[in-house]
């Protein structure tokens, strides 16, 4: 399988689907107000959290899409600078 991701919004949106499916097959009970829900109608402070980490996945993984990116495996816990290097 092959996706082709280009900004962090759609590599959240996938990790949200693939996390909804594979937990069903693993048998795991999801949070209640993400459950089989589209990204965009999740509570805004999950959207917010999926999206900070898949721009931290793909700052990880030094794709063009974040340029200067501060956040690498250095121990950081969070940059609160990393949104603004993103361009959507």
């Amino acid at each position: 399988m092959s996706i082709e991701i280009k900004n962090p919004v759609e590599l959240a949106i996938f990790i949200h689907n693939k996390y909804e499916e594979l937990a069903i097959k693993h048998g795991w009970k999801t949070q209640d107000s993400c459950r089989a829900k589209p990204f965009f109608e999740l509570p805004k402070e999950n959207q917010s959290l999926m999206i900070e980490i898949a721009e931290c996945i793909l700052a990880e993984l030094e794709q063009p899409i974040i340029k200067d990116c501060p956040y690498r495996s250095n121990g950081n816990d969070h940059i609160p600078e990393v949104r603004k290097k993103v361009r959507l």
